[in-house]
């Protein structure tokens, strides 16, 4: 039986407002299996979102979507 260490997200990577409204922005994750997850960033008040970015490990799937959140173009 393998042992499954569960990765958290890199807490000190802040996320920026929402280029679009200014809104706060949140993650969100999808599990596909026990190895394959994928992690998006979303705004709570606009609904503006990344595309999902999966990787074999959660934490390098939330900080890849926060990394591409927080270099998106302005308006």
């Amino acid at each position: 039986m393998k042992k499954v260490m569960k990765m958290t997200p890199n807490s000190d990577m802040e996320l920026k407002p929402c280029p679009f409204c200014g809104g706060k922005a949140k993650i969100g994750t999808k599990t596909f299996d026990i190895f394959n997850v994928a992690a998006y960033v979303y705004c709570t008040r606009c609904g503006a979102k990344t595309s999902l970015i999966q990787a074999n490990v959660n934490r390098a799937a939330v900080d890849e979507a926060k990394d591409i959140w927080n270099k998106r173009s302005k308006r």
